[in-house]
């Protein structure tokens, strides 16, 4: 539950640095590139999950919990499902408007 939360988060950080880099005032083709250098930030999600999964894991060996390779796993699993919210809905769209409108702009 609290890697699940971490990747909420994790998402609504991603989604303001998207909306932080849409309302500035630089043209689409330096956007674009503002928008690559937030990779990593955008795999965050990722590196969270497998956090949760490493920490799931020992946790479960010192045996402060129960063994539950479910328990372990589901952090992983949020990440990938966070991640790919991410990158597929919102950043992969706001790519391909960046790119449209730098061809509309450089074809004036």
């Amino acid at each position: 539950v609290i890697f699940a939360v971490l990747q909420v988060g994790m998402y609504l950080v991603c989604l303001m640095k998207i909306r932080e880099i849409e309302r500035s005032s630089h043209s689409p083709t330096v956007k674009l590139r503002l928008m690559e250098n937030e990779e990593n930030l955008f795999d965050g999600g990722l590196y969270i999950g497998i956090a949760g999964t490493a920490t799931a894991l020992v946790l479960q060996v010192l045996r402060v919990i129960e063994p539950n390779l479910l328990a372990a796993y589901a952090s992983n699993l949020f990440g990938i499902i966070c991640v790919a919210l991410v990158k597929i809905r919102h950043v992969r769209a706001y790519q391909n408007e960046l790119i449209l409108q730098a061809e509309a702009e450089a074809k004036r």
